[in-house]
């Protein structure tokens, strides 16, 4: 973080500064960590997901912070949750009347084993969402960590997808 706030411009800065914690649509609400508290809370657990359910109204809800492609689904008002990691390609379909949480993974910076990056597509009118893996040039990416003067240990993890 003290990287970007060196090297990025005010004008960037002051756009980053300007963003909405949440969007909340009639289709969907994202947020980055949690809908509970959006810039620290990883929501990776299903108690955490149950603590999160009053905190955001419109389902899916899309987070991210974790870095790992995960999934949370739960018919209303209360019953047993499916859970669990998401697979490459795969598709989750978000019902009327399911609370969920969906984390697409990472573009950067993964923690799922897998370097490639982590990103997901959404259509809002069949209500699905489908998971994709995308291959960028990891190297290319570790030279610029390296060449801004970053630990290196930032740039050896993104081989190891971690």
């Amino acid at each position: 973080m003290l990287h970007a706030r060196r090297t990025l411009s005010p004008t960037s800065l002051a756009w980053l500064a300007a963003l909405p914690e949440r969007i909340e649509t009639p289709q969907f609400t994202v947020v980055h960590g949690s809908p509970r508290n959006a810039a620290e809370e990883y929501l990776v657990t299903i108690q955490q997901f149950h603590d999160n359910c009053a905190h955001f109204k419109v389902s899916p809800c899309f987070v991210g912070h974790s870095h790992l492609p995960l999934c949370f689904l739960m018919k209303e008002p209360v019953s047993i949750v499916e859970a669990g990691p998401l697979a490459e390609g795969q598709q989750v379909a978000v019902a009327p009347g399911v609370r969920s949480v969906i984390n697409p993974g990472s573009v950067g910076q993964p923690r799922d084993h897998d370097a490639r990056a982590a990103c997901g597509v959404y259509d809002d009118d069949t209500r699905t969402f489908q998971l994709l893996r995308v291959p960028y040039d990891v190297k290319a990416v570790q030279d610029k960590i390296t060449n801004a003067g970053l630990p290196t240990f930032l740039a050896l993890r993104l081989s190891y997808g971690q």
